[in-house]
């Protein structure tokens, strides 16, 4: 009773790897200082017409597919410590200001503004449960309302991207998922959202009637 993506499928096609398949022996992704990265990759978002971000096991990667230059972004000093090398980056999304979102492994949810400084960050606290974040994120996205919605291992929450306000969803239908791992949202045009969860199946949440159904079981 998992589902653990909603699939999109772009107008140009799909692009995929084949696992465990070894491209040449190189690695592909490398800047100008010795840096180099060829491990898993767990998100990307377009920033322009030549550039991705691309998020991996230990950092967020800014490339550039025309000169297929790399830069290894060193987006915050967090606890003293950089950020470089060190966090697993996913689930890469922009929201309607133009920023950044993403999950990280240890420092909760990130977003970086157009300069690739860092804006704002939702610790998680899973020991007093006092934090703006206190349950582990699954998945990230623009919601088609303005607010950033995030997926977690309780539910769903959304975030106001100018004010930063993080709504728990308490008072609406969507606190019927309380309980249940959140790992994909999807808006499709008619307005109506799609969430895959592990322990309800698949869900869609009705904007006319304000209501959520349970697909599958």
């Amino acid at each position: 009773n998992a589902f653990c993506s909603i699939h999109r499928i772009a107008n140009n096609g799909v692009s995929y790897f084949k696992y465990g398949a070894i491209i040449g022996q190189q690695k592909f992704f490398a800047d100008n200082k010795g840096n180099s990265y060829d491990g898993y990759i767990n998100g990307i978002v377009q920033k322009n017409n030549d550039e991705y971000y691309i998020g991996t096991s230990n950092n967020l990667l800014r490339w550039n597919r025309v000169t297929n230059n790399t830069t290894f972004v060193n987006y915050a000093i967090i606890d003293g410590k950089s950020v470089l090398n060190e966090e697993v980056t996913a689930h890469l999304s922009y929201d309607r200001l133009g920023r950044l979102w993403f999950l990280t492994s240890t420092k909760g949810i990130v977003a970086i503004d157009k300069n690739e400084k860092l804006m704002k960050r939702f610790a998680v606290d899973t020991v007093t449960k006092n934090g703006l974040m206190s349950v582990w994120a699954e998945y990230i996205t623009n919601g088609n309302d303005g607010w950033v919605w995030i997926g977690t291992q309780n539910g769903i929450r959304r975030i106001n991207p100018v004010s930063f306000e993080l709504d728990d969803l308490a008072k609406t239908p969507f606190n019927r998922l309380r309980g249940a791992t959140c790992l994909d949202i999807f808006f499709d045009v008619s307005g109506h959202i799609w969430i895959a969860t592990v322990g309800r199946g698949l869900c869609k949440y009705y904007i006319a009637t304000d209501t959520i159904q349970q697909l599958t079981v």
